[in-house]
């Protein structure tokens, strides 16, 4: 069964913000890492399951890609993978998702 792929706005704004800090230096390692992040979240389609339930948030799972993590949600009923955040692993997650909330 192949899941569907759906970017919450959070994690649109997340990957556009990445994009813009990463391109102040270099744009084609901008284009590279978001190639990387796009790649990883693609392979989730196949296998939902490959990451970690976040011991801290238990409503997500958890994939690190370079320095960075992913937080997504796996819908069985409809199939569907929801990508809620991509942070910087330096940043205080636990305070991040205590002001975004139930996403």
């Amino acid at each position: 069964m192949k899941y569907r792929i759906e970017f919450l706005d959070s994690a649109l704004f997340d990957l556009e913000t990445i994009k813009e800090y990463v391109a102040q230096d270099s744009v084609a390692a901008a284009n590279r890492l978001l190639r990387r992040l796009r790649a990883r979240i693609d392979d989730l389609a196949n296998m939902p399951k490959m990451n970690p339930v976040y011991e801290d948030d238990p409503r997500f799972r958890r994939m690190v890609v370079d320095s960075y993590l992913v937080f997504y949600c796996i819908h069985e009923q409809q199939e569907a993978v929801e990508i809620h955040h991509v942070w910087h692993g330096m940043r205080n997650i636990a305070k991040l998702l205590q002001e975004h909330g139930r996403q």
